[in-house]
Formats: structure tokens, sequence, C-alpha cells
């Protein structure tokens, strides 16, 4: 287990050298519209309790998506998160 943990903060070290990459943004933003494209079907109440809870959080045009879709490409804040993803902050 320790292995695999090693592994996943030096992978984690590379990405907070490199900086964030707009190629691998656009490939997950692409993952995730394929994703919610062809998502399962849900019940009808639980879609609308699903989006009336985007309505509380998200501005009108993301009603539909919330978080399933990837907004704006910030590589600042990108950076911002790797830098908190530490053996010494993760718990």
């Amino acid at each position: 287990m320790q292995d695999v943990v090693g592994l996943l903060f030096k992978y984690i070290n590379l990405l907070q050298q490199s900086g964030a990459s707009k190629w691998i943004f656009d490939e997950l933003s692409a993952v995730c519209e394929v994703t919610f494209h062809y998502q399962d079907k849900v019940p009808p109440i639980d879609y609308v309790v699903t989006v009336a809870a985007n309505m509380e959080t998200y501005p009108p045009q993301d009603w539909l998506v919330g978080e399933s879709l990837p907004s704006n490409f910030n590589p600042e804040i990108i950076q911002m998160t790797l830098k908190e993803l530490s053996p010494k902050t993760v718990r």
C-alpha cells in the first residue's frame, strides 16, 4: 500500500513541477463531455433533485451540467490545488 501511495505522490510532484497543461485539461473536458452525454438514465425525481441543488450553486447556464463538465482552464487554480496535495496535508 505504501508503494502505491509513494508513487501517487511522486506523480503529483511531477505534475507540480511541469505545471498545468492545457492539452490535459482539453482531454479531460472531452472525456467528461462524452460521459455526461451518454450517462445512464436516472429516475425523474432524482434528476429534479439534482438540478434543484445545482440551481443553488451554479449560474443558470450550468444548472443542467452542474459539476459534470470542467468550466475554464485556470492554471493558477490547478497549481494551487496540486500544492495542497502533499503527504503533509493529506490525512
